[in-house]
């Protein structure tokens, strides 16, 4: 059967998830300016929402919602469930764990942040998955890119009025959902001349500024609203290098190789990831303290990546191989 993937996307989605492991790792030693070090990727979170919209096809709303569900919300709670049996293992070891520190800590950061102790990064699924059934409900009403335009405009209300405790549930859902929408409508114009070169000038005029700090911080006002459609712009240019690169054939061994295989499986590899890191570096805190913000503790985790995701995900792929041939 001829394969349906992408090859550029599947570069693209390797690229991504390859940054979202170092962006974490390299926390400890520059805190909040990550973005300081390599800004060229500060619109990393919206384009996963803006891919998702990009290969969205509508349905049923309520096979929508199935669907969904068994993709992204049974591999939430699989690792978030992980995650909270390493965070209890942990402060075990550390013989810290009081049941607060058990139970009311991760159920506070669930119904809050949308994700547990240990496995925080895991928030994008479930928004995600309220993102696609909600864009779907809109494509249905013909009405996607306006309930962006909605979402988009109450997150611009949040940047002016602070409303305390929040749930990431609403906050990350409208801000993608504007993303979303957009990969939706912008699917079939990226590469036009005009949208293209727009989008180029803007995303290196925004290099110029403290736009791709505002993820990590950053209070001024208008640098926060530019932001949105400076992400946009970030997101068109970088499929767009994405797609020269998967067309050139002096790199037809990377289009075959480890990032383009980090892309097709990269569920897998971000899924599990934080747990490492926060594993990781809590062991280096431990026994090496001074390492922990040091390139040392980097490349202690770095390795602890590439030697535990890899095995994570061929036994995730050996099981779901295992479980079709029981299906067969």
């Amino acid at each position: 059967m001829q394969s349906t993937r992408i090859k550029y996307l599947d570069i693209a989605s390797g690229i991504m998830v390859i940054w979202v492991l170092v962006f974490h790792a390299i926390y400890p030693m520059y805190g909040t300016d990550e973005l300081k070090v390599i800004p060229w990727f500060y619109y990393f979170m919206p384009w996963f929402f803006y891919k998702a919209g990009m290969m969205f096809k509508p349905k049923d709303s309520k096979q929508e919602w199935k669907n969904s569900a068994k993709k992204l919300l049974v591999t939430f709670a699989v690792w978030s469930f992980i995650g909270w049996l390493a965070h209890i293992g942990w402060h075990l070891f550390a013989g810290d764990l009081t049941p607060r520190m058990a139970f009311y800590s991760p159920l506070r950061s669930l119904l809050l942040s949308a994700s547990v102790p240990l496995n925080g990064a895991l928030w994008f699924l479930p928004i995600l998955f309220l993102v696609r059934g909600i864009g779907n409900w809109l494509l249905r009403k013909n009405i996607l890119l306006i309930g962006g335009i909605v979402g988009l405009c109450f997150t611009l209300f949040t940047l002016y009025v602070h409303i305390p405790f929040l749930p990431v549930y609403i906050g990350g859902t409208t801000w993608g959902l504007f993303f979303f929408a957009v990969g939706y409508w912008l699917r079939d114009k990226e590469t036009n001349p005009w949208i293209a070169t727009i989008a180029a000038i803007g995303f290196v005029a925004s290099l110029f500024t403290d736009i791709p700090s505002v993820y990590c911080g950053v209070d001024n006002m208008l640098w926060k609203v530019l932001w949105y459609p400076a992400c946009v712009c970030g997101c068109v240019t970088f499929d767009n290098v994405c797609r020269i690169v998967a067309d050139m054939s002096l790199v037809g061994r990377l289009r075959a190789g480890w990032v383009e295989h980090v892309g097709k499986n990269a569920m897998n590899y971000y899924a599990p990831h934080k747990i490492i890191f926060h594993i990781g570096f809590n062991l280096i805190i431990w026994y090496k303290e001074e390492w922990y913000s040091t390139w040392q503790g980097l490349l202690i985790v770095l390795a602890a990546y590439a030697v535990i995701l890899p095995i994570i995900n061929c036994s995730i792929n050996a099981l779901n191989a295992h479980r079709q041939l029981k299906k067969c």
